[in-house]
């Protein structure tokens, strides 16, 4: 896998916004995206998870802490992301394949989703890893 400057198939990197107040700093992660889940993954360090992708839904990532390499493969293009902490929220779209590796550290990630997620849908993680 090599790390592109272009991101393949309709991957995103949506930059936040961030405001200061004189009582409190608000990162705007995501404006004007519905989203239908929303959830903090605390994956083990030095973990990696397999490939997968989903038929039904667009998956937003934002890394909270530690460190993350985005792995994504658009059925012609295999592309390492790193994904840093409060930096950008990458956007994988529904049916490219995707997965993950953390470093040593404590890593949390805000994952958001257009759709909810259906553990009993066949369709949801589909399709074996592709590495």
């Amino acid at each position: 896998m090599t790390a592109y400057s272009k991101l393949p198939a309709g991957v995103l990197r949506i930059p936040t916004t961030t405001i200061e107040a004189e009582h409190t700093k608000l990162t705007e992660i995501l404006s004007g995206t519905v989203v239908k889940r929303l959830a903090i993954t605390e994956p083990r360090t030095a973990f990696k998870s397999r490939m997968h992708r989903h038929l039904r839904r667009d998956d937003y990532i934002y890394v909270l802490s530690g460190e993350v390499s985005l792995r994504i493969y658009d059925g012609t293009h295999h592309a390492t992301i790193p994904v840093t902490p409060r930096g950008d929220v990458v956007m994988v779209p529904k049916g490219v394949f995707h997965g993950y590796e953390t470093g040593t550290e404590k890593t949390i990630i805000l994952e958001a989703s257009s759709e909810a997620f259906d553990p009993h849908d066949t369709e949801e993680l589909h399709g074996e890893d592709p590495l």
